[in-house]
């Protein structure tokens, strides 16, 4: 059973709330004071189901927040194959490096760089082989990647996601770092590199918690103003009540990645004592509203 699954459990009892869970944990009814209520995966059904679908759709979020004027990564959309062949290699042409993944994706699967016309082809082959739509979105040197956990219009909790990365000593490869760290090397292109002593070497450029990237609280009172000024206009303008919402710094300007319907904070618990319960407290103000 993870975190997740664990932690429901646990308010659910200090709640006095009855819990029968479906599907290995992937849904659970809720019943207390003769009232019914339910949690699918990650989202618990605070939101109507027309606005999770929108945010769940990184296409319609992407030109939800362009209408509102608000700063955002723009992805394009294809439905299939046909759609893509019309005019999705044009975008390497403009943007020299793109990011191929599946409209409806998360956890960072699904996701491709893409910097040559094949590789953009092999990438929408394989989501289209599963039974995805595409997004395709300029791929941008992201200094920072941070999630804001949003609930009825408050920021419960800001943190920043560290890509996975070994310190070299002057001797090993990345390769032999990374195995002997634990580290997961996904860009196979530095596996043989000999980094000097002490120099930092990243090894996946993505920023996803479930592919190794760690989650660190800000404390940068700075930073937290910035992505919360952002997020905030994200609440005023698209309305949603439970939700993670991912922002990217480059070049000091900050912009929307996605907003997430589901709340999942599965890694992010697991670091410490101190953020289990942090996401304990997220989930269980959340699972009481839900009986409000």
């Amino acid at each position: 059973m993870g975190n997740y699954a664990k932690i429901l459990k646990e308010i659910c009892r200090e709640l006095q709330i009855e819990m029968q869970s479906f599907s290995d944990d992937w849904a659970f009814r809720l019943e207390k004071d003769g009232k019914v209520r339910y949690i699918y995966g990650y989202r618990f059904g605070l939101d109507h189901g027309s606005v999770q679908q929108l945010c769940t759709d990184k296409s319609i979020t992407s030109d939800l927040l362009a209408f509102y004027g608000i700063p955002h990564v723009k992805h394009f959309f294809f439905m299939n194959v046909e759609d893509y062949e019309k005019s999705a290699e044009g975008l390497l042409e403009k943007f020299e490096k793109v990011v191929c993944k599946a409209n409806e994706g998360t956890g960072g699967n699904q996701v491709f760089l893409a910097e040559t016309k094949e590789e953009m082809r092999s990438a929408a082959r394989e989501i289209f082989e599963k039974g995805s739509t595409l997004a395709i979105s300029p791929y941008i040197e992201i200094e920072k990647e941070y999630r804001a956990i949003v609930l009825d219009g408050e920021i419960k909790l800001i943190y920043s996601k560290e890509r996975p990365f070994v310190v070299g000593d002057g001797f090993h490869t990345v390769a032999e770092l990374s195995e002997r760290d634990g580290v997961k090397l996904a860009d196979l292109a530095l596996q043989n590199q000999v980094p000097k002593k002490n120099e930092k070497i990243l090894v996946n450029w993505k920023h996803n918690l479930g592919q190794g990237a760690i989650p660190v609280i800000e404390k940068e009172e700075r930073e937290i103003a910035r992505v919360s000024r952002l997020v905030k206009n994200v609440l005023q303008k698209v309305g949603i009540r439970f939700a993670s919402i991912d922002v990217i710094k480059y070049n000091e300007n900050y912009a929307v990645l996605e907003i997430n319907s589901g709340v999942m904070m599965e890694h992010f618990s697991k670091v410490s004592r101190e953020n289990y319960e942090i996401a304990k407290e997220i989930y269980k103000e959340a699972m009481m509203k839900l009986f409000d």
